[in-house]
């Protein structure tokens, strides 16, 4: 065999393992897409509360789907501050992990019945400040 033939037959071997390599990475990135999914499922349809020394800060979360594409949870986030503060919100969380939160941030499930509560304190709080000054 010349130079030229060897050469070629590498080459071609080289392109079977790049083909090789290729298939064996989508089905890790399967594995490891299936793993995250599970993983994530264990939230769904959840509710949490963020435990917080300051009782007045209230931020809880509902855990309505999974992105299909990244596996991170979809959460609805309500948030306010007790009383006449003008904190207040209803948000989207798409990346809610409790596990894997930061350290400062702890989270507790709680029933359907405790977050309505505290979206219909939200909505309530957004109702008065869109009403607030309309001539």
């Amino acid at each position: 065999m010349n130079n030229k033939t060897t050469k070629n037959k590498l080459v071609n071997q080289l392109i079977e393992l790049k083909k090789q390599e290729d298939v064996l990475r989508k089905q890790i990135e399967a594995l490891n897409h299936d793993e995250k999914m599970s993983e994530s499922k264990k939230y769904l349809g959840k509710y949490y509360q963020e435990i917080d020394n300051n009782k007045e800060n209230i931020r809880c979360l509902f855990v309505y789907d999974i992105d299909k594409k990244n596996c991170e949870p979809k959460s609805l986030c309500v948030s306010y501050w007790k009383g006449d503060s003008s904190f207040f919100g209803i948000k989207t969380y798409e990346h809610f992990n409790p596990e894997k939160w930061h350290e400062n941030e702890k989270w507790k499930e709680i029933s359907k019945k405790v977050f309505e509560k505290h979206y219909t304190e939200a909505l309530r709080k957004i109702a008065v400040a869109v009403n607030t000054n309309k001539n």
